[in-house]
């Protein structure tokens, strides 16, 4: 079930969010990493994603030290994959 879930969420990505994000896709769990190819910062993602109903972390958040790259951290267990689709969508329109 995860599984089909995980790779239901990085199609999602790829075709919404590929110019925007570079997905890590794990070999199992119940989370993925999601990195910016670009600048953006991501803390400020998190704030406009939660101001749209999308909670996630900011992967800058996790690091000890200066962080040296900025991504997001995405959970995809809890989540049916017409709720994962929905949720992708609102990720592409916040930016």
């Amino acid at each position: 079930l995860y599984h089909a879930r995980r790779d239901h969420l990085v199609a999602g990505l790829q075709r919404h969010l590929g110019e925007m994000l570079s997905v890590e896709v794990p070999a199992g769990g119940i989370q993925l990493v999601a990195r910016f190819k670009r600048g953006t910062a991501d803390r400020a993602a998190v704030k406009r994603l939660a101001a749209a109903g999308v909670e996630t972390r900011a992967l800058s958040s996790l690091a000890l030290d200066r962080p040296r790259d900025h991504g997001l951290l995405l959970g995809f267990a809890a989540w049916r994959e017409n709720e994962i689709s929905a949720a992708v969508r609102t990720m592409a329109s916040c930016f």
